[in-house]
């Protein structure tokens, strides 16, 4: 019996050394936690803030869902970027540059700021689609670049799930009404998706979906971190500051009440899921207020930093955090991405596609570098054909490569614009114009650009120019050689003062036809020389001129020479603008023999702290000869050309002019209400003398003015008073030109 037990005992033993440990003895695993970043348009920038805390008191993030603009600091984090390059990307952004309309005016080539400077306006229509407004929905190239800039980080990762944090964004299909939650694909074409606001931005067409902005369906997407396995879920809410809101002051305050009654409802059921969920205090601020990202920045930190006791709860250990952060990194595309070719797609037009890999060849076969791909981009879509271009990295056949998504511009040629011009400094006086102009393209030959241009109302014009670029032999490295044969029909109505009185009004009617031949340098100069000839008539209407009717034949040959380096069309930031114009003429009414007339003009813009601008304006113009056409005389008056004055109250045979203003912006910029609106100040002086239709007077004229400019879709709007040397105070209006 005795031996029995022991041998019973000593297998037990054995049984229980074979047996595996116990799983008491294994490390407990760690929450995982989930970050879910709500939309809220600039709001969203204060999700940087919160991502800044996190990391400095080592709260890891394992799973990100982000919707709009939290999908985009979202996407950030996730692809590798540390919390500190955010806020510096977020904080040094130009929002007022990357959310306006258009590749930049600086990127344009001349031809096409020739356009925006005649006729500043973004009333423009498609031709070969007619009654298609280019312009109903922004494309906002420079946005698209940003998202392509972000996306590339992921490389040719197309699993949202191994990126360096796992990753969600929200949209919505527009066709079914379905919520859609992208998790694999080109994360920028995703990024654009879920920030494709309705009637703001197009939307994208992606997979057979046409998606929006998924903020009208989940706006803080909770229930999307969940599912991709977070324990813990902390939510950001950024739009709900409006729905707490009991007075709204204007426009924007009202857009931002809309947006939070769309998405309230949706935020319940995302939010709902959610453990933790963080409010930022964002009052006074407003979803348009880009240029508050850093005070945003600083309400994201302070909302995490309200909520540390329960934020603190899943903080690493220092050792844990480092650990976290390696296998982070470990995820990131390894090696430098070197593209070794590009491709175009998208674009209808193999012509503009091969222009296009001119601009992006030389890139090939070098490390990637985001900044100089984008400005090669930008140039490229400076001729206008181009709405957007985007980037994606790619691999074919074992190469890695670039894709380059372009969207055609549906105001390229054959193209239509409008623009109104009215202004008035005259009591009961207002001047009106609606101007346009038509531009075709390969018309007869291959490279050719027609412009028709029209001008009705208080003044009438109508023009055509054929801008043929040469080839072959007299092409040049540097400059675009061009013969333009070009027509034109002038009628105006003028005044006639004597010594501050209006004595006469007299119509001028001309038509001209010639041909120009000339030199494009860059895309900020242009030197012409031609001749022309045609007719010339001046009519007295009301009054008594001491000369006669004039009528008669013209001939001139002349030299124009434009420079233009600013930064914008009508009212920039930086840069001058300058021109000169010579004109021999040899047939004129009312002139004996032949002579000369020159003329000047310039214009200066910088910037001075964030918000201000100095400009400075300089004219002169002179009539060289012993006999001349009064109607070459020049003449000041009218709005910028000392505005407490009527137009061509003074005339000469020389001139002179100068104008020095301040501008202070009092509201910024956005892409949906259209630019700066500034206070500004400026005095304006100049004269005229040798006139031989009136008596110059002996006084010098200046005025002071002041006024507010407001930058909107049909160009600048003008209103304020000016004050005369002689006291005559006179108010003014202006939509479509500032200096002129």
């Amino acid at each position: 019996m005795f031996r029995w037990t022991n041998l019973l005992g000593v297998c037990l033993l054995l049984l229980l050394s074979n047996l595996p440990p116990s799983r008491a003895q294994a490390p407990e695993r760690r929450r995982t936690v989930g970050l879910a970043l709500g939309g809220g348009s600039a709001l969203g920038i204060a999700h940087a803030g919160v991502l800044q805390w996190l990391e400095e008191h080592r709260i890891p993030v394992d799973y990100i869902a982000g919707t709009s603009m939290g999908g985009l600091v979202g996407s950030a984090y996730a692809t590798g970027m540390s919390a500190e390059e955010i806020r510096s990307l977020l904080e040094g952004q130009d929002w007022s540059s990357t959310l306006a309309a258009g590749s930049g005016y600086t990127n344009l080539t001349y031809r096409r700021k020739e356009d925006l400077h005649d006729y500043p306006s973004d009333i423009r229509l498609s031709l070969s689609k007619v009654g298609q407004s280019a312009s109903g929905i922004n494309p906002v190239p420079r946005v698209a670049l940003f998202l392509s800039r972000i996306g590339a980080r992921a490389g040719i990762l197309s699993d949202f799930d191994r990126l360096p944090i796992p990753f969600r964004c929200v949209a919505v299909d527009l066709r079914s009404g379905d919520t859609v939650t992208l998790s694999r694909g080109d994360l920028a074409t995703a990024l654009r998706a879920t920030m494709a606001l309705p009637g703001l931005f197009p939307p994208v067409d992606r997979e057979g979906l046409l998606l929006i902005d998924g903020g009208v369906a989940n706006n803080v997407p909770a229930d999307v971190a969940r599912s991709m396995g977070a324990d813990t879920v902390i939510a950001v809410d950024v739009g709900d500051g409006f729905a707490r809101q009991e007075q709204f002051g204007g426009l924007i305050d009202i857009l931002g009440r809309t947006l939070s009654v769309l998405t309230n409802k949706s935020n319940q059921k995302g939010i709902a899921t959610a453990d933790l969920v963080l409010h930022p205090d964002l009052k006074p601020y407003t979803v348009l207020d880009w240029i508050a990202a850093p005070e945003l920045i600083k309400r994201g930190w302070a909302v995490a930093e309200a909520n540390k006791e329960k934020l603190l709860l899943l903080a690493l250990s220092e050792e844990q955090w480092l650990a976290h952060l390696a296998a982070r990194r470990a995820r990131l595309p390894s090696g430098i991405f070197i593209p070794r070719f590009f491709e175009v797609t998208g674009t209808r037009s193999t012509r503009q596609a091969r222009a296009l890999q001119h601009y992006l060849t030389p890139l090939a076969g070098h490390p990637l570098d985001p900044e100089a791909l984008e400005n090669a981009l930008s140039l490229a879509s400076g001729n206008g054909f181009f709405a957007s271009l985007t980037y994606v990295p790619v691999q074919k056949n074992g190469r890695l490569g670039i894709r380059v998504i372009a969207q055609d511009n549906p105001s390229a040629p054959p193209s239509f614009v409008l623009a109104p011009i009215i202004s008035s400094n005259q009591p009961r006086t207002v001047t009106t114009r609606l101007t346009g102009r038509i531009t075709l393209s390969d018309q007869v030959i291959r490279n050719s650009e027609t412009r028709l241009d029209f001008g009705v109302g208080s003044t009438q014009y109508y023009a055509a120019e054929y801008f043929l670029p040469s080839a072959g032999f007299l092409a040049l490295k540097r400059a675009q050689v061009f013969v333009a044969p070009r027509t034109y029909y002038y009628d105006t109505s003028q005044s006639l003062f004597v010594q501050g009185t209006r004595t006469a009004d007299y119509l001028v009617r001309t038509s001209s036809t010639g041909m120009d031949f000339g030199f494009i340098e860059g895309r900020t100069r242009e030197l012409r020389f031609g001749w022309e000839q045609g007719h010339q008539g001046a009519n007295v209407l009301v009054g008594a001129l001491e000369s006669p009717n004039l009528t008669g034949s013209t001939r001139q040959f002349h030299v124009r020479y434009t420079y233009d380096g600013q930064d914008a069309p009508v009212l920039p930031r930086n840069g001058l603008r300058a021109s000169g114009n010579f004109e021999r003429i040899y047939r004129a009414p009312g002139a004996a023999s032949s002579y000369d007339r020159i003329e000047v003009t310039s214009s200066w813009f910088t910037p001075r702290l964030a918000k201000d601008t100095l400009f400075l304006g300089a004219s002169a113009g002179t009539i060289l000869g012993n006999s001349y056409s009064p109607l070459s005389e020049f003449s000041l008056g009218g709005l910028m050309r000392l505005s407490a004055y009527e137009p061509s109250e003074f005339v000469g045979r020389r001139y002179y002019f100068a104008s020095a203003g301040y501008l202070r912006q009092v509201a910024p910029g956005n892409f949906l209400f259209g630019g700066r609106t500034s206070l500004g100040t400026w005095i304006e002086l100049g004269d005229t003398s040798g006139s031989q239709v009136v008596r110059a007077s002996s006084a010098y004229p200046f005025c002071l003015s002041t006024g507010l400019v407001v930058e909107t879709a049909l160009g600048p709007v003008i209103a304020g008073a000016s004050l005369g040397h002689r006291g005559e105070t006179r108010a003014f209006f202006s939509i479509g030109r500032f200096l002129y």
